[in-house]
């Protein structure tokens, strides 16, 4: 497929791998992210993730990719009975701060 393929005879992780190219050829200052991983192959999920470490912008993800979420995560804001709650460090490290504020909590009760 050339570069005069239309977007919409491409498959969905080709689509996906256009839109992405495009909002980072722009430069942003804040990119949003929903399931970013669905439909990358593990060599543009690796290049992803670096693009992501040294972005000088910020970013929000919205993923289950967890593997993901520990390469690139400085912080998570987690929602659970509709609070919000953030997390500074890595996905394993919110597990662990996660759990630890369920023990004290559970303990009060």
């Amino acid at each position: 497929m050339g570069l005069e393929t239309k977007l919409s005879n491409l498959s969905g992780g080709q689509r996906a791998k256009v839109i992405l190219a495009k909002l980072l050829l722009q430069n942003p200052e804040v990119i949003v992210l929903d399931e970013p991983t669905n439909f990358l192959d593990k060599e543009h999920i690796e290049w992803l993730s670096d693009y992501l470490i040294t972005f000088k912008g910020a970013f929000i993800i919205v993923s289950h990719d967890f593997e993901f979420l520990e390469k690139v995560t400085t912080c998570i804001c987690d929602i659970e009975f509709n609070k919000i709650k953030k997390y500074k460090g890595k996905y394993s490290s919110f597990l662990k701060q996660k759990e630890a504020r369920k023990g004290r909590i559970h303990k009060k009760l």
